[in-house]
């Protein structure tokens, strides 16, 4: 249910020499905690995106990714969900994936994920305005988590919302849809939808059950080595009729997986392009399901950017 790319491809060291164009800040927590994050782009462009990095956590190649979406008018918030305690054994690999997802179970259970993602939305709304659309994008952990539970987080009534996170333990991917499930109960309270949208860039353990589950637009964009998600955005589009038009599934077969995150390197040419090309595809995803979630997009939404 995972790939095995995942615990077999290190990090890649920047370099290139590339400068962020964002900063890291501290969001209110609960009554006293602050919880670092990596924002860049304009608040004021009332389309924001909250990310989900993968298992390295902050990464100066995962910063570069979110400089190039914020660069087509996105205000990006990359959270620390795993509050800077990443797997000391992600240094030489094979990784131990065992005691990987017993480290993120711990330093990252749903409970934990589901909170944090409340405080990021609160701080958008603070720094964007009330009406911003807010979407998620995660990178492999963030995205969906290999052979680990897998949660598709839904709000049990009206006005549903999706999110596509992992919370890492040692279940498998149950075979059915995860309804009822603590997942959705933990959610069912929310007063509104946190997302509007959710993408994952790739994406590992993709099956048509956790698909099946999404109330709102998806977007995956898978890479070498990552299963065939075609059958399960036909299931998908079969259960809800009405996502059809907006879901996306995308395919780089000639990258690794890791290519947008902590493992990209761009300093080689395909690489480089098809982050870009990546961007691309999450970035008119999250244009069409915001303005189709009922607020316009400004201008076009092909993007300025110098790299787009």
């Amino acid at each position: 249910m995972y790939t095995a790319d995942c615990c077999s491809i290190p990090a890649v060291v920047p370099s290139d020499g590339y400068v962020a164009k964002g900063r890291y800040i501290e969001i209110p927590h609960g009554d006293s905690e602050r919880i670092k994050c990596y924002a860049t782009g304009d608040p004021a462009c009332k389309r924001a995106v909250v990310v989900y990095y993968d298992v390295f956590g902050f990464h100066k190649n995962t910063e570069q990714t979110c400089d190039l979406l914020a660069s087509q008018r996105f205000y990006v918030l990359m959270v620390d969900f795993f509050r800077s305690e990443i797997f000391p054994g992600l240094v030489t690999p094979p990784f131990d994936r065992d005691g990987m997802m017993a480290h993120y179970a711990r330093v990252a259970p749903w409970d934990s994920v589901h909170a944090i993602s409340r405080s990021a939305v609160d701080h958008v709304r603070e720094v964007a305005g009330a009406d911003a659309k807010v979407g998620a994008l995660g990178f492999c952990w963030g995205g969906l988590g290999g052979s680990a539970h897998v949660c598709v987080c839904v709000r049990a009534r009206a006005r549903v919302a999706v999110l596509l996170l992992p919370h890492f333990s040692h279940n498998p991917v149950p075979p059915h849809p995860p309804e009822p499930s603590q997942v959705v109960r933990a959610v069912s309270p929310l007063p509104h939808p946190l997302f509007s949208a959710a993408a994952g860039i790739h994406p590992s353990g993709v099956t048509p059950p956790v698909l099946r589950a999404a109330l709102r637009p998806v977007c995956m964009v898978a890479s070498s080595g990552e299963p065939d998600l075609a059958p399960a955005f036909a299931e998908l589009a079969a259960a809800r009729p009405s996502l059809a038009p907006l879901n996306v599934s995308a395919r780089f077969d000639d990258v690794h997986h890791g290519f947008a995150a902590a493992r990209a390197d761009f300093a080689k040419k395909l690489n480089a392009e098809r982050v870009v090309q990546a961007v691309a595809v999450v970035r008119d995803f999250f244009a069409r399901a915001f303005a189709e979630g009922g607020v316009a997009v400004e201008g076009d939404v092909e993007g300025k950017g110098a790299a787009l």
